[in-house]
């Protein structure tokens, strides 16, 4: 057989293999001052809904994933810790097919962990925390004691005076963790009026006006308003810049005999619904997604409602996940009816 030939044909047989491997991402973690048993779990991110694809055990500190990316761009993760009964904020990360990310710390304070990568996404990430990582620990810090401090309040036998002490305390924590937050988005604004807006640009906006959304102080209302005010109309029209838009300009709401704005929303077959199609029944509007843990439980009442009375009232269902996440949790809860979606992966 000719060895060029040879070759080739080895080459074509080997390339599956190949190709499989060069689409495997690997995510490395050494923890200093974790304690023993520490469970670490890796979400994907799809749409509104966080899905976990692994688990570990950290042993001396250690854990390590290892799995296949969806397709040759960028994966969003997420990274969460499960320790004495509590859990963490979670560490964003970002994978790419042959991505070998490294994080390392000293402390228990996931969201700030350190995380060395060359995923774009990941090293502009680090930009955001970097000059504000003091203030993030401080806020996890607090978040723990609040923690601390709520199992305590539901302890069996626990007396007044020790109940309104420790909601005192609570009340404390949870007004200092705001001012922390506001004086993140106060420093961030300033950062980040004078960088390139991206994806990760975009989520750090989306964030920072649902918490400036209930402070009190018009300087940090003004900050997330100033950036959204600038922000390209290519920008603004993403699902992101829709979002962001609707927290920081929010839409007037309506008085009793108006009529509201309607748009098209689909059914699972693709068919085109509008609001008006239900004109002369009361509409109940629940805007539900996979995640949410009420929004499943309400389930069976709903459909209650839709039954009993059918002659005056429509149960409109929302989907607030993409198409992926709606087929598949409409298929696991049995939802039925008047079960739609805009699509856009967020209800409008």
């Amino acid at each position: 057989m000719d060895l060029n030939k040879f070759i080739l044909s080895f080459a074509l047989a080997l390339s599956p293999f190949v190709s499989q491997a060069q689409n495997v991402y690997v995510i490395e973690g050494n923890v200093g001052e974790a304690p023993e048993g520490t469970e670490i779990l890796l979400f994907r991110d799809e749409g509104n809904l966080g899905t976990i694809v692994a688990r570990d055990t950290l042993r001396a500190g250690k854990f390590r994933f290892e799995g296949e990316t969806t397709g040759s761009g960028t994966d969003n993760m997420s990274l969460a810790a499960q320790y004495g009964g509590t859990g963490s904020m979670i560490l964003r990360l970002y994978v790419r097919p042959g991505s070998y990310v490294r994080i390392s710390s000293d402390d228990m304070f996931v969201y700030t962990w350190n995380v060395e990568s060359d995923v774009p996404e990941q090293m502009e990430r680090q930009k955001f925390i970097a000059p504000v990582r003091d203030l993030w620990i401080a806020v996890q810090r607090n978040n723990r004691q609040e923690d601390a401090v709520k199992a305590q309040l539901k302890a069996k036998g626990i007396a007044e005076s020790d109940k309104s002490r420790l909601k005192a305390v609570r009340d404390s924590l949870k007004q200092a963790t705001k001012q922390l937050h506001e004086e993140i988005i106060l420093k961030e604004s300033k950062m980040m009026a004078a960088m390139q807006v991206d994806d990760v640009w975009m989520l750090e906006l989306l964030n920072n006006a649902y918490i400036a959304k209930h402070s009190e102080r018009e300087d940090v209302k003004n900050s997330v308003r100033e950036l959204y005010d600038k922000l390209p109309e290519m920008w603004r029209n993403t699902p992101m810049g829709k979002e962001a838009g609707a927290v920081i300009y929010p839409p007037a709401q309506f008085k009793v005999g108006e009529f509201v704005s309607d748009t098209d929303l689909y059914d699972l077959d693709g068919n085109v619904h509008r609001l008006a199609d239900f004109r002369g029944k009361y509409i109940l509007m629940d805007f539900w997604s996979y995640g949410c843990r009420g929004c499943v439980m309400a389930i069976p009442e709903l459909k209650e409602i839709a039954e009993t009375h059918k002659d005056s009232v429509a149960v409109v269902s929302l989907s607030l996940d993409n198409d992926k996440i709606w087929r598949k949790a409409t298929e696991k809860y049995g939802v039925t009816g008047n079960n739609l979606n805009d699509r856009q992966g967020r209800a409008a």
